[in-house]
């Protein structure tokens, strides 16, 4: 099932995980016509099988003794910005004392970070890998560079759609200046600020950069925190809450109101505090700076929404947190401490600190302070997808080091989190299977509303869904439906496609035929010239070939060849296992590879032999591991290449394919039109803080809307977004870009060099009869080895980007602009917070869709204030400060 990415939409810190050494899988011995014997690779499998018994993988240590690296005895140096002392480097907030949280000065961290040399060399082989990674793979490398300069470029402009310029960056040149700069002055731990700085300027929540060496150890986090003086002074805790209010003079102004109460130990609550400034600044200016520099969402105002959530929007955290270090400068986010007034004319400081979990100030401070050597031997060394890739390459390449030192393996255990609630036992009931928190209907005695937190589920559960939400609604004579999306965090392409169509069921196919395309890449390349006539041949030699001829074609394997043969297959299992790929899942196979290369060694026969030829050959055609690989995609040509300009520059893309089987779609029709019921209106309701699958859902029902006259649909929809921003344009409905996970994986061109070599060591040494089968062998491998880009020196895991490219079919089919590039605005904006709009947190649920249910088409001429105004909000600040009595939830229904 295509896949994608579920978007973070609150930030947590990154940290390593342990696991244990698995045990050795063997396979039965199969009846075989061969006579067992003594395997050569027995050694060299039981080296490799040797792991140690646990690993740091991530951010974490790649070892576990270095993080008890020994510190140094002897004093620092005073110009030494690690070692400083203790009071100047860290803040201590009294009820943080005996919590595994650790807090430093953000301008003592930035200063450390920047005297820790990197080698240049590595640093700059570090970027050249990750720019010729983004080249090949990352569908918008080219439009990024000026999206205004594509063509073709149809968007629909006749519509009020716009191309999207915010996120223009031209990669390859701000990563060569940046190299070029690292060669004249050196780089530091600070480079790796510099290297996200570049690519934070796409605006893209999907792209990821690989996890680089852990600054210090084993220790993770690296969150900024906004503290007041008066917690670090007097132990008070803030908590944040943001409510609209009407200041004199007119319009709505977003202010900050900060109530405290004292420390934990007695619970003594003090009067609140209402923020007038932060930083010379109104809040609203305020918080729209951080937005904009931290979230990587398209839309401003879905950026703001988003940063709200940092101050403890329906969260409540204690300390303002900004998870950020991974991702930019400390002081490119906030300075180190800044003003704070309140309306009653008072003002404090507020201080940045850097929090790093699962330690305290004390220990953590030595480990900082620690040698500067041995710091910096630790992060200056390789990371794990680097090492893995390098140490597999070593083997398969040279097929010579079949005794190096074993590759660590790993088994991977899924940890499933179950969220927090409030403790509100009349907030939601909920399914405790697969669709927690996913999704839930409610049918008023006006309106219909559904809520879609998430898309993570099956499309059949979005069919059966829809039809209980209607029936539902048929129930009580309701016509009128709304759909909430805000916080969906994205799932499957197809989930989202299924409410598409239960919105809209008389909606043709081909809506959604031959959507999606993604670069033609250099893999692709070496996959249609080489790859596909060398596997015809093998094909046909293998339909041709008695069980006898394979038996005599085994027996004239070397002992040297069958040792080679296990070294590769072991090492491209653990290469999968141990290098950081995002899904587990597909390093199955090689598990499967592994047994079947031991049923033939351990009883050689010419159907084992069959039998392990056809699953090499299966691993490269069965659409998982090849250039082309792109899940349950239909009517896809490999074979096609079409050339466009992007950004400017000519660019080579692959055929359109579709990604919804006709089979889902008769489906979810069928359903749909089995009711008996229809909606005469939609509102689709969102703060923008949603994600990929969204984006798809949201874009798909307005331009089936607003093309009506092309696509045939009769049901209106509306787009009603709401935030703190009061410009109407600010907020889209969803605000992450279609990605999609399951496509092409950087590591296929990896894996597909591999099986072309492991088809190769079975080949007899020396043997004029397979002399045509070893010469297209080795033109295969040498064009995937050189289309294959090293990973970057530093990565412990491979990046994450966008592939594949959406399209709409209203905009001129092959015409088309991706519409990840186009801007297509909400109907109406409702400038308001409103802070619990969560399934864990429902108590503003009420107010919003009795707001939004304004824009219902009778009930508009009832509403009072215009488009982007919020007097309803003012009015109703202070209700939404104390906390609106929950009784929406009794009324809601579960599936």
């Amino acid at each position: 099932m295509t896949r994608f990415l579920p978007a973070a939409l609150l930030a947590a810190a990154i940290s390593g995980c342990l696991a244990a050494k698995p045990e050795r899988r063997r396979s039965q011995a199969y009846p075989s016509s061969g006579t067992p014997r003594t395997r050569v690779g027995d050694e060299v499998n039981e080296r490799l099988l040797a792991a140690p018994d646990e690993i740091y993988l991530g951010m974490a240590s790649r070892e576990l003794e270095d993080k008890s690296m020994p510190l140094n005895d002897e004093l620092q140096h005073e110009d030494d910005p690690c070692a400083i002392p203790f009071e100047d480097a860290t803040r201590t907030v009294p009820w943080t004392n005996g919590t595994s949280i650790a807090l430093f000065r953000s301008d003592y961290l930035e200063s450390c970070y920047e005297s820790l040399s990197i080698d240049p060399d590595n640093m700059v082989e570090h970027i050249s890998a990750l720019n010729a990674y983004f080249e090949q793979y990352y569908c918008f490398y080219n439009i990024a560079k000026d999206p205004g300069a594509s063509v073709p470029r149809e968007h629909q402009p006749e519509l009020g759609y716009e191309i999207w310029q915010e996120g223009t960056v031209d990669i390859g040149a701000r990563l060569e200046g940046l190299a070029k700069d690292i060669e004249s002055n050196g780089a530091s731990l600070a480079t790796f600020w510099d290297v996200q700085e570049v690519f934070n300027g796409l605006r893209d929540g999907h792209v990821k950069l690989p996890k680089t060496p852990p600054p210090f150890g084993g220790y993770t986090g690296g969150s900024s925190y906004l503290i007041s003086e008066r917690t670090l002074k007097d132990g008070l805790l803030v908590k944040p809450t943001v409510s609209y209010v009407s200041l004199e003079g007119g319009g709505p102004e977003l202010t900050l109101e900060v109530s405290t109460a004292e420390s934990n130990q007695n619970g003594a609550e003090t009067e609140g505090k209402t923020v007038k400034t932060m930083n010379g600044q109104s809040v609203l200016t305020f918080l729209l700076g951080i937005a904009n520099k931290r979230c990587p969402f398209q839309a401003e105002g879905s950026r703001f929404n988003l940063a709200l959530l940092s101050l403890g929007i329906g969260y409540q955290h204690y300390l303002a947190n900004f998870t950020g270090l991974d991702v930019m400068r400390p002081s490119s986010l906030f300075s180190e401490s800044f003003e704070v007034t309140y309306t009653d004319g008072t003002s404090e400081e507020y201080y940045h600190l850097i929090g790093f979990n699962g330690t305290t100030t004390e220990s953590a401070y030595e480990y900082f302070s620690a040698n500067k050597t041995r710091v910096e031997e630790h992060v200056n060394r390789p990371g794990d997808a680097y090492m893995s890739f390098k140490e597999m390459e070593g083997k398969i390449v040279s097929a010579k080091d079949a005794t190096a030192e074993p590759v660590r393996r790993l088994e991977q255990h899924e940890v499933l989190r179950q969220l927090d609630t409030d403790g509100d036992e009349e907030s939601y009931t909920w399914d405790l299977e697969d669709t927690v928190n996913k999704a839930a209907y409610k049918i008023t005695d006006e309106y219909a509303v559904l809520k879609m937190q998430s898309f993570d589920v099956q499309p059949e559960f979005i069919i059966d869904l829809w039809a209980n939400f209607t029936r539902a609604a048929k129930a009580k004579g309701i016509r009128k439906a709304m759909i909430d999306v805000s916080y969906n965090g994205g799932g499957l392409i197809n989930a989202g496609d299924m409410l598409t169509l239960s919105l809209y069921p008389k909606v043709s196919y081909d809506w959604f035929f031959e959507q999606f395309d993604q670069t033609y890449n250099d893999g692709m390349v070496a996959w249609n010239t080489y790859v596909v006539p060398l596997l015809n041949e093998i094909v046909t030699f293998l339909n041709n070939a008695s069980d006898q001829d394979l038996q005599t074609f085994l027996d004239g394997i070397t002992p040297d060849q069958e040792t080679i043969f296990l070294t590769a297959a072991l090492s491209l299992r653990n290469f999968c296992i141990t290098s950081g790929l995002n899904d587990k899942s597909r390093c199955v196979p090689f598990v499967n590879l592994e047994n079947s290369i031991e049923t033939l060694l351990d009883f050689p026969s010419g159907p084992q032999m069959r039998a392990l030829l056809e699953s090499l050959v299966g691993m490269l055609t069965a659409n998982n591991y090849n250039p082309f690989s792109t899940g349950n995609a239909q009517n896809y040509d490999w074979s096609v290449v079409r050339t466009v300009n992007r950004g400017g520059v000519e660019q080579n893309l692959t055929s359109r394919y579709t990604l919804t089987t006709k089979d889902l779609y008769n489906a979810a029709v069928a359903s749909a039109l089995q009711i008996g019921h229809s909606f005469d209106e939609y509102l689709l309701v969102s703060n923008g803080v949603a994600a990929s699958t969204t984006d798809i859902f949201a874009s798909g029902v307005m331009q089936l809307w607003n093309n009506r006259d092309r696509s045939g649909v009769t049901t209106p929809i509306k787009g009603i977004t709401y935030g703190g921003t009061p410009d109407p344009k600010a907020t889209s409905l969803a605000s992450i870009p279609a990605n999609v996970l399951d496509g092409i994986s950087i590591e296929s061109n990896i894996v597909a060099y591999t099986v072309l070599f492991l088809i190769s060591s079975l080949l007899p040494e020396n043997s004029t009869d397979y002399a045509e089968f070893t010469s297209q062998l080795s033109d295969a491998k040498e064009a995937f080895r050189l289309a294959t880009p090293i990973p970057p020196y530093f990565a412990y895991s491979f990046p994450n980007m966008p592939i594949r490219n959406f399209y709409s079919k209203f905009m001129g089919g092959l015409d088309a602009l991706p519409l990840q590039y186009v801007t297509i605005p909400a109907t109406d904006h409702m400038q308001q917070i409103y802070r619990f709009t969560s399934f864990d947190h429902s108590q503003d649920l009420q107010a919003l869709y009795a707001d939004a249910a304004k824009f219902f088409a009778q009930d508009k001429a009832n509403t009072s204030s215009g488009e982007g105004e919020a007097s309803s909000g003012a009015s109703r600040s202070s209700l939404v400060a104390m906390g609106l009595s929950i009784f929406l939830v009794l009324l809601w229904q579960r599936i």
